[in-house]
């Protein structure tokens, strides 16, 4: 019981600490921003840079493409590590759940 006190304390915090703004951990006063500005500059700079990147003519290097996209193998241990992960959040999801029916049963018989 001991350590699920500590564990709720410790995922508080986090969520505490993670919701609280950034000036408050920063020293100085608080730099205002303008988001339209930044959302503007960003997608500008956005915008150029495709158009820096971008080939004149395109499918002129197929084979350049090709070679790049060559990547292969390693899908059947992607499957394997996405069954173990699927697996171990259902063990973890059924392991809580059970606790917390514990925890229920006790609750309402100490009523």
């Amino acid at each position: 019981m001991k350590m699920v006190r500590i564990v709720c304390v410790a995922v508080i915090a986090s969520f505490v600490i993670a919701a609280l703004p950034k000036t408050t951990w920063a020293e100085g006063t608080p730099v205002s921003v303008d988001l339209r500005a930044a959302i503007d500059r960003a997608a500008a700079q956005s915008v150029a840079e495709a158009r820096d990147t971008s080939s004149p003519f395109p499918g002129s290097r197929p084979a350049a493409r090709a070679k790049q996209s060559m990547g292969g193998g390693g899908g059947s241990m992607m499957m394997v590590w996405t069954v173990v992960g699927t697996l171990t959040g259902l063990a973890t999801t059924y392991f809580v759940v059970k606790e917390m029916r514990k925890q229920t049963e006790r609750a309402a018989e100490g009523q």
